[in-house]
């Protein structure tokens, strides 16, 4: 997923399931998940965490996001443990603009298909007494330059 600007890019899958032992990953029918950097799991091994499927044996439930690095030079490498990415490098950018979703399936046979996606975004409002301290300051600050400037073109008469 990338952020409008392209200033961040995070991986929400990566080959989940897929260690050295074992190399293809899981087989479960797909997903129909949230991604929260809050949630208690990584996506990556769900299988770990007794997940919950629907009756189609979709993925259920709310889990972090793989955060694991691409391998462009072997797409097929197993990713490592280390995570490099999550939802926070989105945090205090402009969520204004064309998000982009790359999706990539390098599995031989059967097929793949995005049915839905979307994107929930929660916006903080500005804390209501920082904007009256704001303005009060700023009135504060125009009367003094007022009277200051009214101060310094008496002396000069």
């Amino acid at each position: 997923l990338a952020s409008p600007s392209g200033a961040s890019t995070v991986v929400l899958f990566n080959r989940v399931g897929q260690t050295s032992s074992n190399p293809f990953g899981y087989g479960d029918r797909g997903f129909n998940v949230t991604f929260d950097n809050a949630a208690p799991n990584d996506i990556h091994l769900y299988q770990n965490y007794s997940p919950g499927f629907s009756s189609s044996g979709q993925l259920l439930g709310t889990w972090q996001p793989d955060g694991r690095p691409l391998d462009s030079a072997n797409p097929y490498a197993v990713p490592g443990t280390t995570r490099t990415s999550s939802l926070d490098q989105f945090l205090n950018q402009n969520p204004n603009g064309q998000w982009k979703l790359f999706i990539a399936d390098l599995s031989s046979g059967g097929q793949s298909t995005v049915v839905s996606w979307g994107m929930q975004i929660t916006a903080v409002p500005e804390p209501k007494g920082w904007g009256i301290w704001t303005a009060l300051g700023l009135t504060g600050l125009f009367i003094y330059k007022r009277r200051h400037r009214g101060a310094q073109a008496q002396v000069l008469r």
